[in-house]
């Protein structure tokens, strides 16, 4: 078992620039925070500030998380979408992947 994202969880890319989720699922939280889905993800900002990566003629810092490639909960979902596990991974448009903690224990899905 996983743990579920929520709002409250740390969602960054790989050099530490945390990730401007969206609203989540509010029919399911956990100690009040939404849990997350994939397009609470996709498709949003990245606080290139705090990304760590060096901006070089050939790199840049991550802004945007391009796709959620993989963490989908299977059998746990919101209007159903599936919600986001901590095995969540993905892609930015720098050369960072997602990195993600679930900050809490309470619910767990497959």
């Amino acid at each position: 078992m996983s743990g579920v994202l929520t709002k409250g969880s740390r969602v960054a890319c790989s050099h530490t620039g945390g990730v401007q989720t969206g609203p989540g699922g509010a029919k399911l939280t956990v100690k009040r925070q939404a849990v997350l889905r994939a397009a609470d993800v996709a498709g949003r900002g990245v606080d290139s500030a705090a990304c760590t990566n060096p901006v070089t003629q050939t790199t840049r810092k991550c802004t945007t998380v391009l796709a959620v490639t993989a963490g989908p909960a299977t059998r746990l979902t919101v209007g159903n979408v599936p919600v986001l596990l901590d095995t969540a991974a993905g892609t930015t448009d720098g050369p960072g992947t997602l990195a993600v903690d679930a900050q809490q224990t309470k619910l767990k899905a497959k």
